[in-house]
């Protein structure tokens, strides 16, 4: 990431941020955000959704690996943990390298090269690394292995091209075939066709589907009962509080039997944990929403004070 705009987010999130003056021997923050500029606004949303949670929380390491966003951060918790899984997961959809709607992507080589692009990226990292190589989308199994899509999908996500096409019904009907599962009876979704990517990635993570492999598809999970789009004050989700109960009770049967016994959960304490989690996740939609283009779904590319250039 260039240094305009790593010098924006340091001076934005200081607390968050502060390990950045430590040297090498202490933390990996000394080397920056070890990403390109498109993650700009991913990134901003995120560290003001931490800075709002926890304000003692710290960043340790800021980097890209197989193509997608890793945040590690001293002092988190499950609330945490979600939000970021959240932000990890919308980042195999944006562009790593312009901000635009994106596809994981990888290389026909020997030592292949995972990243997030659009084709407008494809050109930047040849033309950065001095190459020519052919981008395609990393397959389905693939792309599970990775851990960016978890088996339990039935409805896969299309290239970015491809949803690009959709029109605002087309978006909307999608999601809510694909996640069927998570949505309340008579849920309303009322976004543009630009956020499709953003509301996609809330619904996984609220469902916590993406959290451990071999999960059942249809697990008791928490279920979205709104998910609306103000105009100037961006993407609201609204959590269905009678689905709780079950999902927090299935969190403590697929605990290990020492688990249980050690830690001797209460069901109303996981319902309060699990309600403070998702209270995060809604609040980074809301936060990431106002630096998506709700047309396009671009977050960049960015000026030097981070404003979306259009």
């Amino acid at each position: 990431m260039r240094d305009a705009l790593t010098r924006q987010l340091y001076r934005h999130y200081p607390g968050l941020y502060r390990q950045a003056k430590l040297p090498m021997t202490h933390t990996c923050m000394c080397w920056g955000f070890s990403c390109e500029d498109g993650w700009f606004a991913l990134i901003d949303a995120l560290s003001e959704t931490i800075t709002a949670i926890n304000p003692e929380c710290e960043a340790v390491q800021v980097k890209e690996k197989f193509g997608t966003l890793r945040f590690y951060c001293s002092g988190s918790h499950d609330g945490l943990n979600l939000v970021v899984g959240t932000a990890e997961l919308l980042s195999w959809r944006i562009c790593e390298w312009t901000g635009a709607p994106g596809d994981l992507m990888t290389n026909a080589c020997s030592y292949p090269h995972y990243a997030t692009l659009s084709a407008e990226g494809i050109e930047l990292l040849n033309a950065d690394a001095g190459m020519a190589s052919a981008f395609e989308p990393v397959a389905e199994d693939l792309r599970i292995k990775l851990k960016t899509e978890m088996p339990a999908d039935t409805f896969h996500i299309p290239v970015a091209a491809a949803r690009a096409s959709w029109s605002r019904t087309e978006a909307i009907a999608f999601l809510k075939k694909r996640h069927e599962h998570a949505l309340a009876i008579g849920c309303v979704i009322d976004i543009p066709q630009g956020s499709f990517d953003l509301a996609d990635a809330v619904i996984s993570a609220a469902s916590k589907r993406f959290q451990r492999d071999g999960d059942p598809f249809g697990k008791p999970a928490p279920k979205i009962a709104r998910m609306i789009w103000g105009d100037a004050s961006g993407m609201y989700v609204t959590i269905d509080e009678t689905s709780l109960p079950a999902a927090a009770q299935y969190e403590i049967d697929s605990m290990p039997e020492r688990w249980r016994r050690t830690m001797k959960p209460v069901l109303e304490t996981e319902i309060a944990k699990l309600r403070r989690a998702l209270s995060g996740v809604c609040l980074f939609a809301n936060n990431m929403s106002k630096r998506v283009d709700p047309a396009t779904g671009r977050t960049g590319p960015v000026d030097d004070h981070g404003r979306l250039r259009l």
